[in-house]
């Protein structure tokens, strides 16, 4: 019950809502698994939580660097490289958690963010409620906005996403296109992928 009053006072809140604030709106949940400070972590989530505090969705009491508020910081921060597809072994070496952590905040954000976008819902926040459902599928994945057409097919995620935009092929249509021959050169594509998301894109 906490964590649906704690999301319904953010969600209300009048200012624009973005990715940071949303994630750290779901990191200042008790449901959430939030990163723990290490002393070399202070500097850099003193100037993050200076960066966003003024969109920061909690109230004027709570907006002091406290060591919560900075693993509230750290944990949504990290969720921002997830989504920007840094690889997995820069975010566990920079954060100082394991690929399992990642794993659990993935999980959780995932719940929360649909939690989140249910009770957007119920207060006609239909512009909040699209943003967080976007950034679920992006937290899902670990991709950036520019690749959500792509992990919309069968058989693509995270690394295949990368890879096909890598090699050109930046929307559907330019899968739609494009020989089976020329998309089996892409690594983690082989034929039988690539023959299914040919087919894919030109039932659409």
């Amino acid at each position: 019950p906490l964590t649906g009053v704690i999301m319904r006072d953010a969600l209300r809140q009048p200012q624009e809502k973005e990715a940071f604030s949303l994630f750290h709106m779901i990191a200042h949940t008790p449901d959430m698994m939030t990163l723990q400070l290490r002393k070399k972590d202070y500097e850099e989530m003193f100037d993050g939580y200076h960066a966003h505090a003024d969109r920061l969705l909690i109230s004027k009491g709570e907006k002091y660097p406290s060591d919560d508020i900075l693993s509230e910081i750290k944990t949504a921060s990290l969720l921002m490289q997830w989504i920007d597809e840094t690889p997995e072994d820069t975010l566990t070496g920079h954060f100082g958690i394991g690929p399992g952590d990642i794993r659990m905040l993935v999980e959780l954000s995932d719940w929360l963010l649909y939690s989140a976008g249910e009770i957007s819902k119920v207060f006609g926040l239909k512009e909040t409620e699209k943003l967080l459902s976007f950034l679920r599928v992006r937290v899902f994945y670990g991709i950036t906005e520019g690749r959500l057409q792509r992990v919309s097919l069968r058989g693509i995620g995270r690394v295949r996403a990368r890879n096909l935009h890598n090699a050109g092929y930046k929307i559907l249509k330019d899968i739609k296109v494009a020989a089976v021959e020329d998309l089996v050169k892409i690594p983690t594509i082989g034929k039988t992928i690539a023959e299914d998301i040919k087919n894919q894109v030109q039932s659409q």
